[in-house]
């Protein structure tokens, strides 16, 4: 409970009181009623208020969209609905609820929405804050429905701070888009392709941040990834390319490191697969 709905609890046990006649030193009693009372009603309506947020930030974001060829309009709704996700914020539960928690999910998925659109308008900032909010949503939710969608907008949104420029914003994002796919790998759900693609996405970014060996610890993992996937693919298939052109970026991060014979070898197995 906010502060505004104990104040409103102490207001109503001490009227309950009053009309009652009863004496001030139950005062007390009154106001666990008035808690007891608001609480209830507070657990009851929060899963209906929750989703007339959650429908609310859809609302918002179809009509930002709508409107994509007058920028200024479009800003402005989206805006609104990062005003939204604000107070989603707010009135987000600090440990897993289970009746919350397909809400929870839905609402970390719409503000990666956000979040995207966000970038496009180079707000940055807000989109720092709706993708913070996205993660902790993320794990409070039950997201096995939705993890692709949740992992694809993770990516996507690593790569908008990513080309922005702000590689150190990217991190967070990235690092959650690995965690959902090695999640959906390992329950089966979901091919390595994808998490060999945020993988090769967050060595990028550590490796522009100098994390040397977190970045070449994402290398590997990607290439070894698409190392075995390849293997059982036609010579001119598309994870071919893909494991070529990881090969490469590992070889720049190799070479930058002074460990010239290894990024050697990285370079002279992608230029075999492009030949192949």
């Amino acid at each position: 409970m906010r502060l505004w709905e104990w104040l409103a609890a102490t207001a109503l046990g001490a009227l309950v009181v009053w009309w009652s006649g009863w004496s001030w030193w139950v005062l007390l009693v009154g106001v666990l009623i008035g808690v007891a009372v608001l609480g209830l009603g507070h657990g009851a309506l929060r899963p209906y208020r929750e989703s007339r947020r959650l429908k609310r930030l859809n609302a918002l974001l179809e009509r930002s969209d709508a409107n994509a060829g007058a920028r200024g309009e479009a800003e402005r709704l989206l805006l609104q609905a990062y005003a939204v996700c604000r107070r989603v914020a707010r009135s987000r539960p600090r440990r897993r609820v289970p009746a919350l928690a397909h809400t929870c999910a839905m609402q970390a998925e719409t503000m990666l929405r956000v979040a995207v659109r966000l970038i496009a308008f180079h707000r940055y900032d807000e989109a720092v804050f709706v993708t913070r909010e996205a993660v902790a949503l993320r794990h409070l939710g039950d997201d096995g429905a939705r993890a692709e969608d949740l992992g694809r907008l993770f990516t996507a949104v690593g790569a908008g701070f990513y080309r922005a420029g702000r590689a150190a914003d990217a991190l967070a994002p990235e690092r959650e888009a690995v965690s959902v796919h090695r999640d959906l790998v390992t329950s089966g759900h979901l091919a390595e392709p994808a998490l060999a693609d945020s993988l090769h996405s967050l060595a990028i970014t550590m490796s522009s941040l100098d994390d040397r060996e977190g970045a070449h610890a994402a290398y590997q993992e990607a290439v070894d990834l698409y190392r075995a996937l390849a293997a059982h693919e036609a010579a001119e298939g598309e994870l071919r390319r893909d494991l070529a052109r990881t090969l490469r970026n590992l070889a720049c991060h190799l070479e930058r490191q002074g460990r010239a014979d290894e990024a050697a070898d990285a370079l002279a197995e992608a230029d075999l697969l492009d030949r192949a």
